[in-house]
């Protein structure tokens, strides 16, 4: 649509933002097949539609609902819905402009930035076929495999790496990619859609006319008994779209991890299949050992450590950050393209600096590299923030900064670990709590809220109040740094050994005499597990009031040997953790959009059932219900609006 500019995407002259602005212009014109109200860029996309009617052209129904009202926030809404959205195709906040940006015209340069990441996406979604942006209208590229510059418009493109078309080929059968066909990544290497389909044993055998993600899946089949993705046999059973029942998938067209579809590009790691939310967001291994979560993206530890690494900002000068950080709010630039996340730079900050000794006490804030206001903050990391990121950053519980996984209540982020009653240190998260705001703010339980319960909150070692995090054992509770093994004193966690009401770690357990262990039992008392006598001088474990063997000490589902701790349940039955999580899963409500059980997260209560915060919306029109503003008809939940328009039927 343009002609090539030559040089980097920076703050130089060599970036032509009229250019970019141009080319902008016209593929959203040719996406949408609208043209824009006036020659003023900013007054064009002002009110958000534009931009949800382009994204919904390259990921269709990504933003179900707009809101066509000519007020200010409505416009703001509009922007925040295309944002969300982009964030779901990939794109991350540096990557993307604010609202304000756009709004107010504050920096129409950001914008250009989101639509050149949001282009990058549109390449590699394969089931969209419209217009292309043109890349290199932005900033000149290197093709990834010959590091040559890229000086046409035939190339194939993903979010991180660009090709020549004669370099863009299969890494397993070597034939050339088409730009306009589904291709697959894994790792650095690229697959076709017909060895991808080989190397995950997807199909059977159907060829090039197999679509192992979108393609045909959107489409309906004929036969109830094909499999969506491949069209192969249900047979051996099928796993249904939670979106469209209609929509079946068989057994080998689902992730290895979560067993669900394999809808849209994926991963194939060591022969197994994964799908790209059970994926790294930054090395795209597959999350088997759990996941750290940064807004919509996840990451394995490693890649998490090496983030935080990165997010640790040293102090410039003002001369220095004027120069460097001219986006204002974490755009950096670097041979990948605008604004990209992989940049290795600091993040520098905006103060000033007097001297190496006074380097703490004047600092920007760590979210927003911002000057820190002159507001007083109580609290351990709460000083690291400036006033409107203190809350969102600083864990309601604690007071220290909140990383990894986070739970919002109560207007407060929160520590999972830290949402707990603030009087009886009960966790909060459990499916089925009553929850109620204390007036100091802190969240409190059912029974302490109506002033019904345990009055005696203290330590069982120091005899002082127990706040936030706690650990029940003993029948008292105790601060986690008090709790410690009765012999060595070594501080322990959840798993301890309970020997004549006292708390040992596995060490001191194992080093216990056979008579040590003998107070307490008759010899002809009966073993809990083996039901025999448990008889003089044998190593015996009581629990309560119950007592076994040693060697009977198992789980009371799996028979395994119980050495790391342990859960009871029933009367007194020991289980281990993997049968203790089954247990608890099957305890669990479900809810009602996912039917998938509540274990933890932030829950909403509503016409007798149990939701996730993020399942619960609109019956309607789908949009998230915030706090407070619930309405039930039928019992199903709907917003303000739709039950009006419901309710005057």
């Amino acid at each position: 649509m343009s002609e090539t500019i030559k040089g980097n995407w920076t703050s130089s002259s060599a970036y032509n933002l009229d250019l970019a602005l141009k080319e902008s212009r016209e593929w959203i014109e040719a996406v949408i097949q609208q043209k824009f109200p006036s020659d003023d860029f900013q007054a064009s996309l002002k009110n958000g539609l534009f931009l949800c009617k382009l994204i919904n052209q390259i990921k269709p129904g990504i933003v179900p609902k707009t809101n066509p009202a000519t007020t200010d926030f409505a416009y703001r809404e509009n922007l925040s819905f295309f944002i969300k959205a982009a964030k779901q195709l990939g794109l991350r906040d540096t990557q993307l402009f604010e609202s304000s940006d756009l709004y107010e015209a504050k920096r129409i340069r950001n914008v250009a930035i989101s639509l050149y990441w949001l282009g990058r996406a549109a390449r590699g979604i394969s089931t969209y076929k419209g217009p292309q942006l043109n890349l290199l209208a932005f900033q000149k590229m290197n093709c990834s495999a010959c590091k040559k510059a890229i000086n046409d418009n035939n190339y194939l493109a993903t979010l991180t790496q660009q090709y020549h078309t004669s370099c863009a080929v299969c890494c397993n059968c070597s034939c050339k990619l088409d730009p306009k066909q589904p291709f697959f990544m894994e790792g650095n290497n690229i697959w076709c859609q017909n060895c991808m389909v080989g190397a995950t044993k997807i199909g059977s055998g159907s060829g090039a006319g197999s679509q192992a993600s979108g393609g045909k899946a959107g489409h309906g089949h004929k036969h109830d008994n094909e499999c969506t993705g491949c069209h192969g046999s249900l047979e051996n059973g099928y796993v249904p779209d939670e979106k469209d029942e209609s929509k079946k998938y068989c057994t080998k067209c689902i992730c290895d991890l979560c067993h669900n579809p394999l809808i849209g590009n994926f991963n194939v790691v060591n022969g197994e299949k994964i799908c790209d939310d059970c994926s790294c967001s930054g090395c795209s291994k597959p999350l088997k050992e759990g996941f750290f979560e940064e807004g919509l993206a996840k990451y394995c530890e490693g890649c998490n450590d090496q983030n935080n690494k990165k997010n640790q900002k040293p102090t410039l000068s003002p001369s220095t950050a004027k120069k460097d950080h001219d986006h204002g709010h974490g755009h950096h630039h670097h041979e990948h393209g605008p604004g990209c996340s992989h940049d290795n730079k600091p993040k520098p900050s905006t103060t000033t600096t007097s001297n190496n000794n006074n380097n703490n006490n004047k600092k920007g804030c760590k979210e927003c590299n911002k000057p820190l206001d002159t507001k007083q903050k109580v609290g351990n990391d709460r000083d690291l923030f400036c006033s409107p990121h203190e809350k969102e950053r600083c864990c309601g519980g604690c007071n220290r900064e909140v990383e990894g996984q986070v739970l919002q209540a109560m207007d407060k982020s929160w520590h999972p670990d830290c949402f707990t009653c603030k009087k009886c240190s009960k966790d909060l998260k459990k499916p089925g709590e009553t929850i109620r705001k204390g007036a100091d703010g802190n969240p409190l339980c059912g029974p302490c809220s109506s002033g019904s319960g345990p009055s005696n909150n203290n330590c069982g070692s120091c005899n002082k109040p127990v706040v936030g995090q706690g650990v029940e054992a003993l029948d008292k509770k105790w601060h986690p740094a008090c709790f410690k093994c009765s012999d060595c004193k070594k501080t322990l966690g959840d798993e301890f050994f309970e020997v004549g009401n006292k708390a040992l770690c596995d060490p001191c357990y194992n080093s216990q005499p056979s008579t040590g262990a003998s107070e307490g039992y008759n010899p002809n008392d009966k073993c809990a597990g083996c039901t025999k006598q448990l008889g003089v001088g044998n190593e015996v474990t009581k629990i309560n009031k119950h007592f076994w063997h040693r060697g009977c000490f198992k789980c009371d589902s799996c028979n395994a040997a119980l050495q790391t701790g342990y859960f009871l349940h029933g009367d007194d039955r020991p289980h281990c953790k993997v049968c203790h999580d089954k247990i608890e899963a099957s305890k669990s409500d479900k809810c009602p959009k996912c039917n998938k059980p509540i274990l933890s997260g932030e829950i909403v209560k509503a016409s007798g059932k149990m939701w996730h915060k993020a399942c619960f919306s609109c019956f309607k029109c789908s949009k998230q219900i915030g706090d407070g503003s619930t309405f039930t008809r039928f019992s199903k939940p709907y917003c303000k609006p739709c039950w009006e328009q419901e309710k005057a039927k």
